[in-house]
């Protein structure tokens, strides 16, 4: 079959994100063990804990006590998270990355199959399902946060529109494959 741009294009990019995906994952993995071997290292490190964009409902709840004064806004110290908030999140993450490393690679799949074999096929139906269900446990996941620090908890509770989003447009193309593939194999059958 004649090279496709569009195609190729489209795949190169799907490999550098699961490239980036690994890596990711690999440095998460990293800051995580030495946090725990060396939470000095940490020291004065904050991040965030505030509403995240793109969300359609939010729901936070926080408890503060005792030194409360060493939190600034929103910002927490990484050496500060107590070891269930910070496997917690590790975990979580961790999910979150796995599940888009599996949709991914299923969507590359099926950029292989249209590029070399066939558009219309019941694999491409069955990699699309599980792309939606794949996005559904990373709308799930993503979808509540726990930050513990010895003076405060929050827990947070949100809806990200966009793995919506992309989950309804997944099983859209399911859809569309499966009729397609339906459609090819009354075509080949009439012949």
């Amino acid at each position: 079959m004649k090279r496709n741009t569009l195609l190729h294009l489209a795949s190169l990019s799907g490999r550098l994100l699961l490239i980036f995906n690994i890596l990711f994952f690999l440095g998460m993995t990293f800051i995580f063990i030495h946090v725990q071997v060396s939470p000095e290292s940490y020291a004065g490190k904050k991040f965030s804990i505030i509403k995240p964009e793109g969300t359609i409902f939010y729901v936070s709840q926080a408890e503060n006590w005792g030194d409360a004064s060493s939190l600034d806004g929103n910002m927490v110290c990484l050496e500060q998270l107590t070891t269930a908030s910070l496997y917690f999140n590790y975990l979580q993450i961790g999910a979150i990355l796995t599940f888009t490393f599996l949709s991914i690679k299923a969507f590359l799949s099926v950029i292989r199959s249209v590029h070399f074999t066939g558009t219309f096929r019941s694999s491409n139906v069955e990699a699309f399902r599980k792309i939606g269900l794949w996005l559904l446990f990373i709308c799930i996941l993503s979808a509540f946060s726990f930050v513990s620090t010895d003076f405060m908890n929050q827990r947070t509770f949100y809806l990200r529109i966009t793995p919506l989003l992309l989950m309804l447009l997944s099983f859209i193309m399911a859809e569309i494959f499966k009729e397609g593939t339906e459609l090819s194999e009354e075509n080949q059958l009439t012949i």
